[in-house]
């Protein structure tokens, strides 16, 4: 439903005008046609720009409840990206509401914005996980055709891995993969019956004295018209709240002017970010993202918060208010999460048996003997046996690459996997965990897309390098040729812009590729989504820049922490940046201490390893420890 924009004109038979052409639609339409809901959208921008702010108010809400009730109406049928595409439609009908809060604070507008955040907010990715769950209580038929869904997105996923013109069939697997997922929604039993969407009151009830949800906000500002500014705000719950509290926040112009490195190395850049007193007595990123909320926050100390647009780079709690102050992680638990809506769930986590899968100290240049070996002992053949898929393309072997050392843009050895994976593994086995260690080419792609078969481990965690590209700019078909990973950097497709590298990946990666009926050694979050990780509780990735990925509106960062939540994953420790490999093993090391030995949610090992990291001189910038991040 899209709301057009009015700018009334000043007559003394506006109101009427409007008043009786939607009295003559809802007769003839009725009250949920788009036409009428237009021009009840006219007389409610009449009432704001003649400061009639109580009849704005109810008109917005009406036609809030209208768009609300569309968006219900759709998650049952609709596939992942026409939900998507079907949500985006909604966009300026929920920013004209959230510039209308933000002008004129009403309790019953601050309600309405919580409860649409709740709505929109992670719930393609809820459905996902959904899916997943319910197919086990379906016919036959039903999982049949929850097979060829998955095989179809397998088959795709193969397929990406090529450049453009060297895929075969991409569409039409494409339009038959959104076939199947349309049916399974409207077929799975109890499916579309088990989509409720929270409302406000949900999530406060589940609050403790002590602690906060707070949902951040990001739209298009409208002031009498659709301006060129892109408004952050948050919406504050506390236990025993009788509304939410809308509190503005700052512009993304604002918040771009600190995110623009203008020239500094990556470690001072962070740390003037995230400290920086050489603009006054207050770190700036403090003044605007956290400074207007805590007047609310005095009797809190646990937060769950839910990040929106740039939000989703910053780690919060490394913020040094000014020179007087700790960072907020000695004030706040900041805990971060997809949506607060995860509080009103009923979902139980069952974690799977005391196992645990370790990749690392892997080495990224092909060598074709030492890769069959491994998978000798993988499969118990020199290859997988029978292709995995009944489409399987076997190529002509390429000459005179193997062993081969990449270019600039190839991957390198991590000098401090090694130390990290043995720590690990070490600590694992300690806690009586069952520790499968899989280092240099054991650590392939064909290894990780063994796991959770028959079972998922409790933990998995991987050491090795990790990328994400942004939305490229220009199409990829002008790109594709003369740059490293071009298939990944310029793929239309969000989720295979980001990926983990495993063995022997830098023949795929500088030759666009794999090396005969190899995987290419780069594990895409696309494929990462495919797994059965439905009883792990810890995922680990212990790689830069795993925590990012394009913000798609409402749905947050489609990138590797997306896919692990659909593949059934509780937390997910990751990235913001490239953290240097040494300070990378030796939080590591420390987390897991906390978590294993000192029996520490981990959320708080994280911190207290955080905490003991920047306590040494060595490592007390942000850079070195700020990077890493636990989603729930």
């Amino acid at each position: 439903m899209v709301l057009c924009s009015f700018r009334s004109v000043s007559t003394p038979f506006a109101d009427s005008l409007l008043a009786e052409a939607a009295r003559i639609q809802q007769n003839i339409l009725g009250n949920t046609h788009t036409d009428y809901a237009r021009t009840r959208s006219n007389i409610a921008m009449v009432y704001w720009e003649t400061n009639r702010t109580a009849e704005a108010r109810k008109i917005l809400l009406e036609l809030n409840g209208l768009c609300r009730k569309r968006i219900e109406d759709a998650t049952a049928y609709m596939s992942e990206n026409q939900f998507l595409s079907h949500l985006k439609t909604f966009e300026k009908d929920f920013a004209r509401l959230q510039s209308f809060a933000l002008f004129y604070p009403h309790p019953e507008l601050s309600e309405a914005c919580y409860d649409n955040a709740l709505l929109y907010r992670g719930q393609m990715l809820e459905n996902a996980r959904r899916l997943n769950r319910f197919v086990d209580q379906a016919d036959s038929l039903t999982r049949e055709t929850y097979a060829q869904w998955q095989l179809c997105r397998s088959r795709l996923a193969d397929e990406y891995n090529y450049p453009i013109n060297d895929r075969i069939g991409v569409s039409e697997l494409e339009q038959e993969a959104e076939t199947y997922e349309k049916t399974l929604t409207r077929s799975l039993p109890g499916f579309a019956g088990a989509y409720a969407a929270p409302r406000w009151q949900d999530v406060r009830d589940r609050l403790k004295p002590g602690e906060a949800a707070i949902e951040f906000l990001y739209f298009q500002l409208y002031d009498f018209g659709f301006t060129d500014t892109l408004q952050y705000a948050a919406l504050i719950l506390l236990p025993g709240a009788t509304a939410p509290i809308f509190v503005p926040l700052c512009t993304q112009r604002q918040l771009d002017s600190l995110l623009d490195r203008n020239g500094q190395s990556e470690d001072k850049f962070i740390e003037n970010l995230y400290y920086d007193l050489r603009r006054g007595s207050e770190t700036p990123l403090y003044q605007l993202v956290w400074k207007p909320l805590e007047p609310l926050l005095r009797d809190v100390r646990t937060i769950r918060y839910a990040p929106v647009g740039d939000l989703h780079r910053l780690n919060l709690a490394a913020i040094r208010p000014d020179r007087q102050s700790g960072r907020l992680a000695e004030r706040y638990q900041l805990r971060v999460v997809g949506s607060t809506r995860q509080l009103a769930g009923v979902e139980t986590f069952q974690p799977a048996s005391k196992s645990a899968g370790l990749f690392g100290d892997i080495p990224y240049d092909l060598d074709t003997l030492a890769y069959r070996k491994a998978l000798i002992k993988l499969f118990g053949a020199e290859t997988p046996g029978t292709p995995k898929y009944p489409y399987f393309r076997h190529h002509e072997n390429p000459t005179g690459k193997s062993g081969f050392r990449g270019g600039a843009d190839a991957w390198e050895p991590l000098p401090y996997s090694a130390v990290e994976l043995n720590t690990v593994g070490r600590l694992l086995q300690d806690a009586g965990y069952q520790t499968q260690m899989l280092r240099g080419y054991d650590a392939s792609e064909e290894a990780a897309k063994k796991i959770g078969r028959p079972a998922p481990p409790r933990i998995l965690h991987f050491s090795t390098h990790g990328f994400f590209f942004p939305d490229p700019e220009t199409r990829p078909e002008a790109n594709i040729n003369g740059s490293s990973g071009a298939t990944f950097r310029f793929s239309e497709h969000p989720l295979l812009r980001s990926a983990l590298i495993l063995a022997g990946a830098n023949y795929a990666w500088e030759n666009q590729r794999p090396y005969g009926i190899f995987e290419d050694g780069i594990f895409t979050a696309y494929e990462i989504a495919q797994m059965n990780l439905s009883g792990t509780e810890l995922i680990v990735l212990s790689a830069c820049e795993t925590g990012l990925g394009d913000i798609r509106g409402h749905e947050g960062v489609y990138g590797l922490q997306r896919a692990f939540k659909i593949a059934g994953a509780q937390y997910i420790l990751m990235s913001l940046w490239e953290v240097p490999d040494k300070a990378a093993s030796a939080l590591m090391a420390a987390f897991y201490q906390n978590y294993l030995q000192q029996n520490m949610p981990a959320h708080e090992a994280l911190r207290e390893a955080q905490n003991s990291l920047r306590a040494q001189r060595e490592f007390e910038n942000p850079y070195y420890w700020a990077g890493f991040v636990l989603v729930e």
